[in-house]
């Protein structure tokens, strides 16, 4: 089976407070991660922390490479 988990922290238009800029992830960015998701190559078994990118977060992250999930 193949399964993408999505960690999904804060996802509003606007950051309610500072702290929820460490898992921030803005609607747009959620939507194109969505999309990604439900396009990619079957992946097996993966979990994606869903932040936008800010110099605040601190969940682990590695870019995806031109924005797409591989």
């Amino acid at each position: 089976m193949d399964v993408i988990a999505l960690r999904i922290g804060t996802c509003t238009p606007v950051p309610p407070d500072t702290r929820a800029l460490a898992t921030w992830l803005a609607p747009p960015d959620a939507a194109h991660l969505v999309e990604a998701c439900l396009t990619a190559p079957a992946p097996g078994f993966r979990v994606v922390w869903a932040i936008s990118d800010n110099t605040r977060r601190w969940w682990p992250g590695r870019r995806a490479a031109g924005g797409v999930l591989r």
